[in-house]
């Protein structure tokens, strides 16, 4: 009887889990305590009011030549003289079903129609939280297709709260990043679909999840490993799957013709307004590949990942235990990783501009989870003090992340500039109370160089 109640508590854990976010949220956002608009009265600022300008110019200004007045960052044409948006339009149509909606709303309920009043902020807002929670839903279905209640449970416990993920979904959420998550753990939930059913259903939503990737962000393109090494083990299982795919040759073909249809209205877009089906918007950017900052990257003071989401480093070591019920995604996730962190580390900014932590590997926290449950599911596996002390550990690191989150509110983590002086000034702080603390904190800080690379 007891050991019947403990199997079912265990099934239900994680399920539990994703309300208590749910549930944390609602709360949250009653009373305002994780929302982080930098004094604005609307989520779409920065980055996110680029990714935004598409919706505005479409359905507000009915102008795709942004020839109203704005302060959107637009490349000028050579060949034409035209201006372009900067980013894709990717994020755009991710915003655009919560804009509708809120239009409907703003219109019967007297508000501005301007994109920008109270029914558009909150109903993206909120809409970007959900997207999430639908994401980690689905994680859950992957982690527990491989692992028990509890591993799946303590991984998105880790994954969500543990790490910069949380800030980029209740706190800024217009950003790429946690959208991105979501179209990540769906891209690997179609691949393993597909291969174990063949359904074309699977193989359709894969072609337009990774459309949708690449559109967002075209380095992300490197997630297309994914599909293609899933569960290679051996250099027969690569024989097979070649000729698997020469078999499924036109349902093949029809998934990447549906990868395209997210890049239509862009090539349109671009034909029409620069001459060319292709366009490169970010004139003065780039990769400086042969001077990646690795070191940075991972344990830098600015910016380091592990120095703010030290729980990612459990991920580091799992791939040194995923030969076991990892051995599936072994190889496609260590390529990926590999070849994302070289990339990230190769931008020009590589500290990613004003952020909390290393924002730009926050999507891959989908494909990080599962070395990350390898290693906790191994270490579940030993006698119950290191049980206990795995579980202690997560409580702490995700305790930090908390910490850390309520400090980049408040400013005692700053966006760009931090150092090591800075960062160990403020580390029990949770706030500046006086103008001598401002001052001191920054004294110490040092903004990087966006001129070049290696700062």
């Amino acid at each position: 009887m007891k050991d019947s109640f403990i199997n079912r508590s265990s099934r239900s854990a994680s399920r539990i889990l994703l309300w208590i976010i749910l549930i944390l949220f609602v709360f949250s956002c009653k009373y305002n305590l994780w929302r982080d608009w930098r004094g604005a009265d609307t989520p779409f600022t920065q980055d996110g009011d680029q990714y935004y300008s598409y919706v505005i110019a479409a359905f507000i200004q009915h102008d795709m030549s942004f020839s109203f007045p704005n302060n959107y960052w637009l490349t000028p044409v050579k060949s034409n003289g035209n201006k372009v948006a900067r980013v894709s339009m990717g994020m755009a149509y991710l915003f655009t079903p919560p804009f509708l909606i809120a239009h409907v709303v703003a219109k019967v309920s007297g508000y501005p129609t301007t994109g920008y009043s109270a029914p558009y902020s909150f109903g993206n807002y909120y809409f970007g939280f959900l997207f999430v929670l639908f994401g980690l839903i689905y994680l859950r279905k992957i982690l527990l297709m491989y692992f028990s209640e509890w591993v799946t449970l303590l991984t998105i416990v880790s994954v969500f709260i543990g790490t910069n993920l949380m800030y980029y979904t209740v706190g800024s959420n217009t950003m790429t990043h946690s959208y991105l998550f979501t179209l990540f753990v769906l891209l690997i939930y179609s691949t393993i679909k597909w291969y174990e059913t063949n359904h074309l259903k699977y193989i359709l939503s894969l072609g337009f999840v990774f459309g949708l990737i690449v559109i967002i962000r075209p380095t992300d393109i490197i997630t297309g490993l994914f599909p293609l090494l899933y569960n290679i083990k051996s250099f027969n299982d690569l024989k097979a799957r070649f000729y698997f795919f020469i078999k499924n040759r036109l349902r093949l073909l029809v998934g990447a013709l549906i990868f395209f249809l997210p890049w239509i209205p862009q090539f349109l877009y671009w034909k029409y307004y620069t001459g060319s089906f292709l366009f490169y918007p970010f004139t003065n950017e780039g990769f400086y590949f042969s001077d990646p900052q690795l070191f940075n990257v991972l344990l830098s003071y600015r910016k380091g990942w592990l120095v703010y989401t030290p729980i990612m480093l459990f991920s580091l070591i799992g791939f040194f235990m995923m030969r076991k019920k990892g051995a599936p995604f072994f190889i496609s996730t260590i390529l990926i990783f590999i070849v994302t962190y070289y990339l990230v580390s190769s931008w020009w900014s590589w500290w990613w501009g004003g952020s909390f932590g290393m924002r730009a590997l926050i999507q891959h926290y989908a494909f990080l989870a599962i070395p990350m449950a390898c290693f906790y599911d191994r270490i579940l596996e030993f006698k119950i003090w290191k049980k206990i002390t795995l579980v202690s550990l997560i409580v702490l690191m995700s305790s930090y992340s908390v910490f850390q989150t309520i400090k980049y509110q408040n400013g005692v983590i700053h966006w760009d500039s931090m150092t090591k002086e800075a960062f160990w000034y403020g580390f029990f702080k949770t706030r500046f109370v006086s103008a001598e603390e401002w001052e001191i904190q920054s004294k110490l800080l040092s903004p990087p160089d966006y001129t070049k690379t290696g700062n």
